[in-house]
């Protein structure tokens, strides 16, 4: 009756005219975007009416809002730092703006006393786009922040920091790039940064993960060598997330076997045994965690495959430390023992013979449990003799003083013989 008038009347076109200007302050945020990264510093002068609007919008707008303000800061303060830009002829198109004296350049960087609607051209924007990258956000000259603009900075930090859980992923990790850059911008410690960035480990985004990956090599400051086996483990636990796809997994395994792991400080390190000793370099932290590679059967192949490779670079060839019982890697197959009831030429029978190919390169002192692995396989399908064949050639071709051919091929050789074909 009466509601169902005022839903139709009332509601919905007012719900659509929501929706319709949510979208118009998205695009315009979007367009103001693409113009402060064609002429970094264009907006200088409305930070302080963005920093208002990323703290009262409670909508998906939001978003659009806090990365426009984290540009704009960056090119601000890289601005006031850097040596005064070289003028260049203003673009015609944003001829008709006043641009501002120089005289009225005030380092109250969050000011809203200039209302938008009379914007004028800061004169600390450039007319061509800066290269974003932490070598090119860096001073070229040795000067600090003003004490004004470093309280600006921190209270702007504060918003941007304290509000990611209205970004997406992907705005999480842009605002964080761009934050990374007050590493060295401003005066403030670097492990003033780390709870924040610390957090986006413990996330399934793999995006995130590799955002936190970044921040540590580039900020050695900011994570503590403590903080290493804590990063590596959610990183393995990630990898045995199933809701995690199967090449990200892949990728994050990947990060595992090339983590920038810091050796703890001696002096720093408290007492402890065994496997509670606190490794001290990426081959130990590696072989402590083996068996997080070892893959559970319904594990996809190529998933499979990886977590072979990566669990033979956690041991080393004897008699260096680390080395590993010859048992231990030929265990894992056990994974895709199915591959014995295909054809010889399947992506399963593939898989174990070129992770055999690998262990026979890499440990060459596992020749006898290999050999007789492969003895056992070819004696119960002769079939595989063809991919056995295959993989010695790949071996000599890669490792031509390998003598591993030669003398798997005499040990077959009497097994072989006695075949019929």
């Amino acid at each position: 009756g009466l509601s169902s008038a005022v839903v139709d009347v009332v509601v919905r076109p007012l719900r659509r005219c929501l929706l319709v200007g949510l979208a118009v302050l998205v695009e315009l945020a979007l367009g103001n975007q693409l113009f402060e990264h064609m002429y970094p510093g264009l907006l200088t002068t409305s930070l302080g009416h963005l920093l208002q609007f990323c703290q009262t919008e409670t909508t998906h707008a939001a978003q659009a809002y806090m990365t426009l303000f984290a540009t704009v800061l960056q090119h601000t303060t890289t601005a006031i730092l850097e040596e005064p830009v070289v003028s260049v002829t203003r673009p015609s198109f944003i001829s008709s703006i006043p641009a501002a004296s120089q005289s009225s350049v005030s380092y109250a960087l969050l000011s809203t006393e200039t209302e938008l609607a009379h914007f004028a051209i800061s004169p600390m924007v450039r007319y061509q786009p800066v290269p974003f990258g932490f070598a090119s956000t860096r001073p070229t000259i040795a000067k600090s922040l003003p004490e004004s603009v470093n309280k600006d900075v921190q209270r702007s930090l504060s918003v941007l920091l304290d509000n990611w859980s209205l970004l997406t992923p992907w705005a999480i990790a842009f605002v964080a790039l761009r934050l990374m850059t007050f590493v060295h911008l401003s005066e403030l410690p670097a492990d003033l940064f780390k709870h924040h960035f610390y957090k986006l480990a413990f996330t399934h985004s793999p995006l995130l993960n590799h955002v936190v990956l970044l921040v540590k090599t580039n900020f050695t400051g900011i994570f503590a060598p403590s903080d290493d086996i804590v990063l590596m483990s959610a990183l393995f636990r990630a990898v045995r997330d199933p809701i995690v796809s199967t090449e990200f997994r892949i990728l994050m395994i990947e990060w595992i076997l090339q983590f920038p792991f810091s050796a703890p400080n001696p002096d720093s390190v408290g007492p402890g045994s065994g496997r509670f000793a606190p490794p001290q370099s990426l081959a130990a932290a590696l072989f402590r965690s083996h068996r997080d590679f070892y893959p559970p059967i319904f594990d996809d192949l190529t998933l499979k495959q990886a977590k072979f490779r990566a669990l033979a670079y956690c041991f080393q060839p004897a008699p260096l430390p680390f080395a590993l019982p010859n048992s231990v890697l030929l265990d894992v197959l056990v994974s895709v023992d199915e591959f014995r009831s295909g054809p010889a030429y399947s992506a399963a029978c593939s898989a174990v013979f070129g992770t055999l190919e690998l262990f026979l390169v890499r440990f060459p002192e596992m020749f006898d449990t290999v050999y007789q692995y492969l003895l056992d396989t070819i004696l119960a399908g002769p079939r595989f003799v063809a991919p056995l064949i295959q993989m010695l050639l790949r071996i000599r071709a890669s490792r031509p003083e390998s003598d591993i051919p030669a003398r798997l091929l005499a040990a077959f050789n009497d097994v072989l013989v006695s075949r019929d074909p």
